[in-house]
């Protein structure tokens, strides 16, 4: 019967280190491994919501002024006037500007091809294309407080 009770303690012992070391694991890998991903913005003053990647917003017009954005980890092309036209600005991840002028923008994962969309106005096809107002109607969960 001692046997039998020095195996039981052996095999608790076991599953209490076992237990342990999981333990242990979980926690370096939680601390390890967690990407913080940064989600961009877009202010309109003190009013601001997220931007979506791979979406295009062609004009801002009847809205407030654009004032800056925080790109988070997205690139983001900002062009002076609707439809992709006018002098633009490639923002970076990571980066925040204060914008003067903003007309229209494409927001995006990957760096972004200016020169394949530019000259007729239209933003790439890999992009889901919408106006200020449906953006933020689509997309912005404080759209009921604007």
């Amino acid at each position: 019967m001692s046997i039998h009770a020095n195996s039981a303690d052996n095999c608790s012992g076991i599953s209490i280190c076992h237990l342990a070391s999981l333990f242990r694991k979980a926690l370096t890998g939680f601390f390890r491994s967690k990407q913080i991903t940064k989600t961009a913005k877009i202010y309109h003053g003190d009013f601001f919501y997220d931007l979506v990647p791979d979406t295009a917003i062609n004009s801002f017009d009847n809205m407030p002024r654009v004032t800056s954005i925080d790109t988070g980890d997205l690139y983001i092309c900002v062009f002076e006037e609707s439809c992709y036209r006018g002098n633009y600005q490639i923002l970076k991840p990571g980066e925040k500007v204060i914008l003067g002028q903003c007309g229209s923008a494409i927001i995006s994962l990957h760096p972004i091809p200016i020169d394949r969309f530019r000259h007729d106005g239209r933003p790439p096809l890999w992009c889901w294309e919408l106006s200020g107002h449906m953006y933020i109607w689509r997309f912005s969960s404080n759209y009921k407080y604007v």
